[in-house]
Order: structure tokens, then sequence, then C-alpha cells
């Protein structure tokens, strides 16, 4: 297995211990990470239970007042610097987070704000998966700084900030006519290859078993909510099971599309959003970055024929750096719709439909879904 999959992508190679005058030159060590894992809740996640804090996490966090988040930011910068020497930029508001670009002249970074039920579990999760994937010099941003506030309820940190865009930012300039088709295809074949060189990494069990993340392919199926108990999603879950009994596994990262990949000419940079990560087959997490490629409109792509290409140049760069293809996926893929379908709402879901009763059909499984 390839110990070094960043040089292999061409990505730039992260620095284990960011050269920064500002935030001095820690970046989160592996005593940060251990020190606070008893904390965290003893049981064991399944991504149903990550979907749930992810949307109970910074439930009010977008639109906090300016002054409530430079006070945030004293508090993580603890005496270092004040923090309104700092420009405040909002980046983003997610399910589990709030984001904001922070910059002083010198110094450019981000502080992400979790808070809520769940907030430190998922801040500590991401913090040792983040450790490990540099120490395997795997593309993912540095942590500057890590703190826990408000008596436990609130996780900071301070982030390297990746300069870029996304791998989405690109697909929607495309799907505007500000560029061409063509233009996507060498950085989807990088996306599938850093996927891929994920899924090579070796020794993640130990790593993840720390932080008791979904390590049964039992826990790793589920969606929104728990499958039927009769009918063909429920064979599939059992089939599924079957699948993945004695198969390889690796570390997962289970929401692998455009929007959590920053992008640097045709070469994936860094892939964000750890927390729904899990230990498993490779299969699943092959399915189901397809299946957001898959489920996108065509006219995203300009038309059914250019979203096949990019379908293929993702699929070919994933198994030019795995070394081998996978056999019948029929099963996997039809899961991947399914779940993504749950994720997104009854109209996505009924859309997709068709879809995954083909597979399942494919896969040799009742169709009621």
């Amino acid at each position: 297995m390839a110990r070094d999959p960043t040089g292999r992508l061409g990505c730039s190679k992260p620095s284990l211990r960011p050269n920064n005058n500002l935030l001095g030159d820690k970046a989160v060590s592996k005593s940060n990470v251990e020190s606070g894992i008893n904390s965290a809740s003893g049981e064991r996640r399944t991504l149903s239970h990550w979907f749930e804090l992810r949307t109970m996490c910074a439930a009010d966090a977008h639109d906090k007042p300016e002054s409530e988040v430079r006070e945030l930011l004293r508090l993580i910068l603890d005496g270092e610097q004040g923090p309104d020497d700092f420009e405040l930029q909002k980046l983003t508001g997610g399910r589990a987070h709030a984001v904001y670009k922070v910059e002083n002249g010198k110094t450019t970074a981000v502080l992400r704000v979790l808070e809520g039920h769940g907030a430190v579990e998922t801040a500590l999760l991401e913090q040792g998966v983040t450790l490990f994937l540099r120490q395997h010099n795997y593309p993912v941003p540095a942590i500057y700084k890590y703190k826990v506030v408000k008596g436990g309820s609130t996780a900071l940190f301070l982030n390297e900030f990746c300069h870029g865009g996304t791998l989405g930012d690109l697909a929607q300039q495309i799907a505007t006519k500000k560029g061409t088709v063509k233009e996507l295809v060498p950085i989807t074949k990088s996306f599938g290859a850093t996927l891929a060189s994920l899924h090579m990494i070796p020794d993640s069990k130990d790593c993840l078993e720390k932080h008791k993340v979904a390590m049964r392919t039992e826990d790793i199926l589920p969606a929104r909510g728990t499958p039927p108990s009769k009918g063909g999603i429920s064979e599939l879950f059992m089939l599924l099971v079957e699948l993945c009994k004695d198969s390889p596994k690796s570390l997962l990262h289970m929401d692998f599309h455009a929007g959590n990949v920053i992008i640097d000419g045709d070469h994936c940079k860094s892939v964000l959003d750890w927390e729904s990560c899990a230990y498993g087959d490779p299969r699943l997490d092959f399915a189901m970055a397809w299946g957001f490629l898959e489920m996108t409109p065509p006219e995203m792509f300009l038309g059914q024929e250019n979203k096949n290409v990019i379908i293929q140049a993702f699929v070919s760069g994933y198994f030019q750096v795995l070394g081998q293809t996978y056999s019948d996926m029929s099963a996997f893929k039809a899961w991947a719709l399914w779940a993504l379908g749950q994720d997104h709402g009854e109209e996505c879901a009924k859309r997709l439909k068709p879809a995954v009763e083909s597979l399942m059909r494919q896969a040799g499984l009742g169709t009621r879904v």
C-alpha cells in the first residue's frame, strides 16, 4: 500500500507544524487529542446518530452578531492577539457549524464554531482524524488551536485557511456556462484518486476506535432513520452486511462530495468535513461519492452525455490509484442513492427511486423501497 498518497496525486504536501507568526508553530498534537477523549460519550456512533448531531449542532450559530463572534475569537486566541485586530468574513453556516475567515494582514485562518449537543465529541473526532491524516501526508487543513468554552457546550477551532475554491464552485461555473465540461475532467479524476488514496492509508483502525466511530456495517448503513423491517431495503441491508463481512476495511469519509474538496488547478488541495467518517468497507465510501455525482441533475453538467463523462472521470481516477476494480457494485450503489434520497428530502427520494429500484433488480433483490 502507498504510504504517501499525497505525493502520488501531486497535491501540496502539508507541513505537520505550520509556520505562523501569530498562532505559533504548534498544531494540535496527539496529547491534545487524547487528553479530551474521556470526556466524550462512550457510545459508538452510527451514521444516523451523526446526522442527528449535525442537525442539532450550531442551530443558532449561523447569524451571530459580530461582537459575539469576536468574543469567541478572543477566547481561542487566549491573549496572543486582540480579536479587534482581525477582519471577519462569514464563509458558511452548515448543519454542524458556523465558519468565519479571520485575517489581520499577516495571517489568514478559519474560525469554526460548533455548538450544542454533540459539539465536543464531534470536535474530538475531527482533531484525532486530522492529526492521523496529516501524519500520513493526506491533504487536510491544519488545526492551529482548539478550545472548549461555555462550560463544555461550544467547541472552537482555529484552522489553516485553504486558498482556492471547491470542486463544487468549479462545477457551478460550468453549469452557468462560464466554462466547459472538459475543464472538469482532470480535476474529477484527481477527485477520485484522492478518495482512493484515503482508502489505501494503513493502520487507521486504532485511531478511529478511540473516537467510537461507526465500525460495523450495520452502523454505517442507516441514513436519517432505520430501514423498514420488511421489503427490498431491508433485504439490501442484509446483503450489504454479508458482502462486507470479510472484506478489507479502511478509513471512510462518507461525505466525499464536490463541496468538501478544495482544488488547486487540476489537483485536490484539501479535503474538509470529517465528522461523518467511519471505518469499514471502502466500497461503501466509493458508492456514496458516486451517488453524489449520480444524483446531480444532468442540466448541472449541461446534459446527460457530459454527466456520464464526469462520472467516468471520477471512476477511472479512483481505480487508477487503487490498482484494481470492484466487481458488481449494484447493491452498494442502490444503498447510496437510497441513503442520499433519505438525507435530501422527499422530492429527492422520489426522483432517485427508479434508479434505486433498477439497481436493486440488478442485485437480485426485491424492489419495494
